[in-house]
């Protein structure tokens, strides 16, 4: 039997395409030199938002659609324009919300875009600055990220019993919700 060409290469980013200071290493750029020389094509996937990948994109050829939010949402790497996105309807992603906020848990939202969060002294707050390059816009309420369109919300506690306990509940709370609300609203947990 005859072996398949491989046409394309996924890579995920965090752990696999940058080291632990978010940078893409030298070997990692040869590799992927290697891929490309190889005719075979090179695209990153990752639960950051588009712009969080943003810096991958200005280090390295990349020759199909980046996949943000676990693939959740398909971005054309050169202009950063949303190709496709799945996002939570409305009613969905506010119950989201706030069913993460009465476990007294941070809550991020995501749309295509920005990142919102109400306290800007969030646990994890820097740390994530730092994966996606981009500060987080702070708001009292999630209204904004309402209209845009949400993505993915994210629960965010030091108190990883209490984060475990609310990703189980939450899980059986929603499952009976449509498919992209299902995936989305507890990816980030």
């Amino acid at each position: 039997m005859a072996s398949k060409k491989i046409s394309l290469l996924l890579a995920d980013v965090d752990g696999t395409l940058v080291d632990s200071k978010k940078r893409i290493t030298a070997r990692a750029k040869a590799a992927i030199e290697k891929i490309h020389k190889a005719e075979v094509k090179f695209a990153v996937t990752s639960g950051r938002p588009p712009r969080g990948m943003k810096m991958i994109v200005e280090q390295v050829k990349l020759s199909a659609p980046i996949a943000a939010f676990n693939g959740g949402t398909f971005v054309e790497p050169d202009t950063m324009k949303v190709l496709n996105s799945q996002r939570l309807d409305n009613e969905t992603a506010k119950a989201v919300i706030d069913r993460i906020g009465s476990f007294d848990l941070d809550v991020w939202v995501y749309d295509d875009v920005e990142w919102y969060l109400r306290n800007f002294d969030a646990p994890h707050r820097e740390k994530e600055e730092q994966a996606v390059q981009f500060a987080p816009k702070v708001v009292s309420n999630f209204t904004e990220a309402l209209q845009q369109g949400v993505a993915k919300v994210v629960g965010v506690s030091d108190k990883y019993d209490l984060v475990a306990e609310a990703e189980k509940v939450i899980q059986a709370e929603f499952e009976t919700r449509n498919s992209c609300a299902e995936h989305h609203s507890v990816a980030g947990l």
